[in-house]
C-alpha cells in the first residue's frame, strides 16, 4: 500500500469514514521519508460483525495490522500481539492510531490502538491494543 488514499480506499471496504472527520496521516521524519504514524476514524459496518452487536475481533487485528503495514512497508508483519479490552459495536465512530515506536536494524516495533467513546463517562477509552514487530526484508 503506497499511498493513504489506498489505505482510506482499503478501510472503506470495512466501514464507512467518516466525512465529518477527515482522515489523517502525520509523515514524521525517516531516513526513508515513510509514514510513521497514522491515524483513521471510521464506522464499522454491521457486515463485519460475527456475533450481532459486536465487531469481529479478526476485522480488529485486520485493521491494526493493515495500518502498521502502511507505516512499515517495505517490512512484513513478524510477530502481532492483539488485546481486547471492550467489544466493539457496529456503527459506532472508532479512531485507529498507530505508530513506530523504535527500529533496530531491519526490525520495525509498532504499537497501536483502536479508541471509541464510552457511553457512561463521555471519554475515549481504549478497546483494542496492539504491539506489532515488522521485519524489512533484506536488498
Amino acid at each position: 500500500m503506497n499511498s493513504h488514499t489506498e489505505l482510506m480506499s482499503a478501510l472503506g471496504r470495512i466501514g464507512r469514514i467518516l466525512p465529518s472527520q477527515k482522515p489523517e496521516a502525520i509523515a514524521v521524519p525517516s531516513p526513508l521519508g515513510q509514514i510513521t504514524e497514522t491515524t483513521v476514524r471510521l464506522t464499522p459496518d454491521q457486515r463485519v460483525c460475527f456475533y450481532p452487536g459486536k465487531l469481529h475481533g479478526g476485522v480488529s487485528a485486520l485493521l491494526l495490522d493493515h495500518m502498521f503495514a502502511n507505516c512499515c512497508n517495505p517490512a512484513v508483519t513478524a510477530q502481532l500481539s492483539v488485546k481486547y479490552y471492550r467489544s466493539i459495536p457496529p456503527e459506532v465512530p472508532i479512531t485507529i492510531r498507530v505508530w513506530q515506536a523504535k527500529t533496530d536494524g531491519r526490525k520495525k516495533y509498532m504499537k497501536g490502538c483502536i479508541c471509541m467513546r464510552d457511553e457512561s463517562t463521555g471519554s475515549m477509552i481504549n478497546a483494542v491494543e496492539a504491539d506489532a514487530l515488522f521485519i524489512q526484508p533484506k536488498s
